[in-house]
């Protein structure tokens, strides 16, 4: 069975290997950026079906990431879940619409959770 494809992008080393970690032992073939002028490129070459894009990286933002994946046909589809450490509703719900990102996650979050609104992303039923 092909496992689906999901791309973490987040400058936190150590969060980043230990959540594409749970994502590899969850079934998904998972990988991380922690670089985020890279991650572009990554993205376009593991062509992932989610992206777990964090919001607060230098020197460029997940906001500026997401705008950049509108702009390339194989990616401009691809479910984005939004992630951040420092999340106030007023400072990013417009962006986030604009850029047509419909979830995000406030750091600490339970794995599962996450899991859980992949899989609803990506049609399957709760296990």
């Amino acid at each position: 069975m092909k496992k689906n494809k999901v791309i973490v992008v987040d400058d936190n080393k150590e969060f980043l290997d230990e959540f594409v970690e749970t994502l590899n032992l969850n079934n998904f073939e998972a990988t991380g950026v922690d670089n985020s002028l890279l991650a572009l490129s990554e993205i376009l070459k593991f062509l992932p079906d989610v992206i777990i894009l964090d919001l607060k990286m230098k020197p460029k933002n997940g906001y500026q990431i997401a705008e950049d994946l509108k702009k390339f046909m194989e990616t401009r589809n691809i479910p984005v879940i939004a992630i951040t450490g420092n999340y106030k509703e007023e400072e990013h719900s417009l962006l986030l619409r604009m850029l047509g990102i419909k979830d995000r996650f406030i750091k600490p979050f339970k794995p599962e959770e996450i899991i859980s609104k992949i899989n609803e992303y990506l049609g399957k039923s709760p296990a």
